[in-house]
């Protein structure tokens, strides 16, 4: 039992160890070799000592040279010459649609009776009822 204790605490400790040593070795690279890295990539000036001019500088700048694209007058598009071509259909235009009168259908004497009984019946049960239960047409009766 003593013996198995200590072979945990051994194998425990150089787990330790070695997460300390992969630890360090990745904060270090990360911090030393990525700040290297970063610094390397970043020109040696910043961008507005470059440039000599301040963020407000530059957006007046853009400001002045949009109103003064925007004053210059926009030449008219060139006018289009006349149509050529035929139309390659005969339509003639826009027409005016026929007016006719809609004659209302006759329905068929057991089609009428279906509505007349469809109507009556839901309109009464829905009239009566007190229940949610929705009425079942096609059930037996």
């Amino acid at each position: 039992m003593r013996a198995e204790l200590r072979d945990a605490a051994k194998s425990l400790g150089f787990y330790l160890i070695g997460l300390a040593v992969v630890a360090g070795l990745y904060f270090s690279t990360g911090y030393v070799g990525w700040t290297h890295v970063a610094y390397a990539a970043l020109p040696s000036a910043p961008a507005e000592e470059k440039i000599g001019q301040t963020r407000l500088a530059i957006v007046v700048a853009n400001a002045r040279e949009i109103r003064a694209a925007l004053s210059k007058p926009v030449p008219a598009p060139e006018r289009l010459g006349p149509i050529r071509e035929k139309a390659a259909n005969n339509l003639g235009g826009p027409k005016m649609a026929e007016r006719h009168a809609v004659k209302p259908r006759k329905l068929s004497p057991e089609a009428s009776e279906a509505f007349a009984s469809a109507h009556s019946v839901a309109g009464n049960f829905a009239a009566s009822s007190t229940s949610y239960a929705v009425y079942d047409r096609h059930g037996p009766q």
